[in-house]
């Protein structure tokens, strides 16, 4: 399947293994003409039909809570963390090192990282007090670190999460679920965009097909290399969703590293049919006939089959 191999050269946890130019070609190959986008009729989505724009989204005001959040394992991400913190910190300013790097590799070899980094803190640190104070203490030490640790990363695993910012598209525009849900219950619209003809480059560069999996995705693989990561991890966890999401058969483009600092309007492709939804109220069909006829676009009425429930269209 060609996401795979788009995965396997775009997102590999380790950044000396991409191969950008083979990942950008795969993509390229695959991206469909036509995208669509699901639109409730109010005065933002129609100021978006007249200027073909659309708005660019902080994952954080998605309808998924869990959008472009992803999993770890704190215990096999520690190792990696501190000793690149030996590395960037601690060399940078000629520091001795609370632990060396062979010490946190010994330790996490062992699978009880924070039992073990715990009794060599006391060991190094209060020698001769080590049989005292484990007993008692490491019971009480070993949750506030692991907390402590949890949310130091999920911190900086949000601060990513709202450095990226999104605008989502489907592949199909007769999807009566996504007309429910995005559309109003079938009385809003929907609007093609030609992929095949870009304002700019951008519009294609960071387009990306959404890839689902069972759960969420897992980051552990990037973060426990912490030294030689994958750059685009953040667009990864960005285009990451749960398997049930499927039927939407998405395509997102995602603006990552803080580029657009706040959420706003951008350019799209241009605009090539719109299609008014079934149940589409008159006053509100009538406006939308009007934005398309000063923009000779063409127009599509959807429409219920009343024997089946199927959707079919009509061309106007």
């Amino acid at each position: 399947m060609w996401k795979n191999e788009f995965v396997k050269y775009m997102f590999p946890p380790n950044r000396n293994l991409i191969h950008l130019q083979r990942a950008k070609a795969i993509k390229q190959a695959n991206i469909p003409q036509y995208l669509y986008k699901y639109r409730t009729i109010n005065s933002n989505s129609l100021s978006n039909l007249r200027d073909t724009t659309l708005w660019l989204s902080n994952p954080f005001n998605l309808n998924d809570p869990i959008d472009c959040i992803a999993t770890f394992d704190v215990e096999k991400i520690l190792p990696a963390a501190l000793s690149f913190q030996n590395e960037s910190f601690v060399k940078k300013y000629n520091l001795d090192p609370f632990f060396t790097d062979d010490e946190i590799q010994t330790v996490a070899k062992n699978g009880n990282f924070f039992d073990d980094i715990i009794d060599l803190a006391i060991h190094k640190k209060l020698p001769g007090w080590q049989e005292f104070l484990l007993k008692p203490i490491k019971p009480i030490i070993k949750p506030i670190l692991k907390k402590l640790f949890r949310e130091l990363i999920e911190n900086a695993a949000e601060n990513f999460r709202s450095s990226v910012k999104i605008i989502s598209f489907t592949e199909k525009y007769d999807n009566s679920l996504m007309w429910a849900h995005y559309a109003n219950g079938h009385k809003g619209f929907c609007i093609e965009f030609d992929f095949s003809r870009p304002l700019n480059q951008m519009q294609i560069s960071h387009l990306y097909p959404v890839l689902y999996q069972e759960g969420v995705l897992d980051i552990t693989p990037f973060l426990s290399q912490i030294e030689n990561i994958n750059i685009y991890f953040p667009i990864y966890s960005a285009i990451v969703k749960r398997i049930e999401w499927e039927y939407e058969k998405e395509w997102r483009i995602v603006i990552p590293f803080g580029i657009y600092e706040k959420e706003e309007n951008i350019a799209m492709p241009p605009i090539s049919r719109i299609f008014i939804g079934a149940k589409c109220l008159k006053h509100e069909k009538d406006e939308l006939l009007s934005i398309a006829a000063k923009k000779r676009i063409p127009v599509v009425q959807m429409e219920i089959d009343s024997l089946d429930g199927t959707l079919i269209t009509n061309a106007r």
